[in-house]
């Protein structure tokens, strides 16, 4: 692989998709890299979409999980301004673990980014993760009252009814509600 000169991301161009990956993981958890992944976006075949782990976690998935609001902004720029990327926006496969509006659940720092995904892809909100949970159930487990709030809302004014409303407060994989996990992770204090 290229060696790294501090201010000089153009050995990029010379990398395989393996090495690629391998630098774009690297770029996201030493925070401060954002050109560099921008530049590794734009050579990677799905660009902030590339999956980069062995559970199927994007790029996006990575930078939202990581709480870089400015780098997952970006990111969502690159993806909504190329069709091709927006194609893979809802692209599920036996691997993935989770949407990227799963990731952004965990911060309330991304609630301006989840209502820019919920603005073009509304159907995510409801998307399982391997545990059977929504982004607001996940939210909640979490503790991140405004993330919670806003999903919750986002929710409401989609299904416009409590009763179906309820559904998603229950992970039907083992009946676990919103209720058991803001107890068990201690989350007494967030109204949720």
């Amino acid at each position: 692989m290229a060696t790294l000169s501090t201010n000089n991301i153009d050995y990029l161009d010379n990398c395989n998709e393996r090495e690629l990956i391998v630098e774009a993981y690297d770029a996201i958890m030493d925070h401060g890299k954002d050109n560099k992944l921008i530049k590794i976006c734009q050579l990677l075949p799905d660009g902030p979409l590339h999956k980069i782990t062995m559970h199927g976690s994007t790029i996006l998935h990575k930078a939202a999980y990581s709480k870089q609001k400015k780098l997952v902004s970006e990111l969502l720029d690159m993806v909504f301004s190329n069709k091709k990327y927006q194609d893979l926006i809802t692209r599920r496969d036996e691997k993935a673990c989770a949407t990227f509006l799963h990731e952004m659940a965990t911060s309330d720092e991304m609630v301006d980014a989840a209502q820019r995904v919920l603005a073009r892809e509304p159907t995510m909100q409801y998307e399982l993760n391997e545990r059977g949970e929504t982004p607001l159930f996940r939210s909640a487990c979490y503790g991140k009252k405004d993330m919670f709030h806003f999903l919750h809302e986002e929710m409401k004014k989609d299904l416009g009814n409590v009763e179906q409303l309820k559904e998603f407060f229950k992970r039907p994989r083992d009946g676990s509600t919103i209720l058991h996990m803001t107890v068990i992770a201690e989350h007494f204090g967030n109204n949720i």
